[in-house]
């Protein structure tokens, strides 16, 4: 399924416009007003957790769209399309500061799953020189989130 193609434009503008609610919503928490810190923490965990469950989206399309693969390897990947949805809820729920910890390995994690995908040929080439930056400022935004509060 991989192929040599540029990443397209759409992905790099849409993905990098993806990280306004992770680094606005982190400042808000950070710098903000007090009375808006509660409310700018939950959106942004609601965001990351958003944001989770579309990467195992993701997955779950490369399992579809790599007719090729074993039906165990196909189920594998069906399977761990889903974690993400699982952690980004569990995020939701867990206690401050270790909600946002907790979406922030759950984002380092996808990124490595992400990275076998890219080693498999399940996804295009360009695919990891987007996920890596996007993955770590997001991460970030989270763990400065944890840290500050």
């Amino acid at each position: 399924m991989a192929n040599s193609a540029p990443m397209p434009y759409a992905a790099l503008i849409l993905g990098y416009l993806g990280l306004i609610p992770f680094v606005g919503l982190a400042a808000a928490v950070i710098a903000g007003p007090a009375s808006l810190g509660p409310s700018a923490a939950f959106a942004l965990l609601a965001y990351g957790a958003t944001i989770l469950s579309f990467l195992g989206g993701v997955h779950w399309g490369l399992a579809i769209a790599a007719s090729a693969l074993p039906p165990s390897q196909r189920a594998w990947v069906l399977t761990v399309s889903v974690i993400p949805q699982l952690l980004g809820w569990s995020a939701l729920l867990a206690p401050s500061p270790f909600g946002f910890a907790l979406m922030a390995m759950g984002l380092v994690g996808v990124l490595a799953i992400d990275a076998g995908a890219a080693r498999a040929k399940l996804a295009p080439n360009w695919f990891m020189a987007l996920r890596w930056p996007l993955s770590c400022a997001a991460a970030a935004a989270l763990i400065v989130t944890a840290l500050a509060m």
